[in-house]
């Protein structure tokens, strides 16, 4: 009787190098300085799906830059979708848990900063002072700078518009 034993193959598939977010998903920022070609991106693509499906994650985003715009295609093809886009790239997602809605949020449309600086008629800022304030507010959106806002802030509290300046 012969004997033989059974060759185990141990197939190691290559995966996303990815850091885990606070939400339970992963994040791949892929590198422009490391160009891939589109068969062997979406073998990793696929082979870690798997993998993070199998450890629990939920949400996947992928950051790529746009010299690798050329992989999109196989992204898509595994589901992934459009989350937003800049000028130096482009960021796609992925929900793992079909069965369940997507929580991913949705992106921005605006950015507004907002800055003030408060002071009393005497000219002394908020530390030097305990009674009835100007209020100053600079607001900035990615549109148009707006002027300045001069609010008087009373000392029972309310406030109303003084001038704009």
């Amino acid at each position: 009787m012969d004997s033989f034993e059974e060759a185990s193959i141990d197939i190691k598939m290559e995966i996303f190098e990815a850091i885990e977010d606070n939400y339970g998903g992963v994040i791949v920022n892929m590198k422009k300085e490391e160009p891939m070609d589109f068969l062997k991106f979406h073998s990793m693509l696929k082979a870690s799906i798997s993998h993070w499906r199998l450890k629990g994650k939920k949400g996947v985003w992928i950051k790529l830059p746009i010299e690798l715009a050329h992989l999109v295609n196989a992204a898509v093809k595994e589901g992934f979708w459009y989350h937003h886009a800049e000028a130096t790239y482009l960021m796609l997602v992925y929900w793992i848990p079909h069965e369940i809605p997507h929580t991913f949020p949705a992106n921005a449309s605006h950015r507004i900063g907002i800055g003030a600086f408060v002071f009393n008629q005497d000219g002394q800022d908020r530390e030097q002072f305990s009674s009835s304030a100007y209020f100053i507010v600079f607001a900035q959106s990615e549109f148009k700078i707006q002027k300045p806002l001069n609010i008087y802030i009373s000392e029972l509290g309310s406030a109303y518009l003084a001038s704009s300046l």
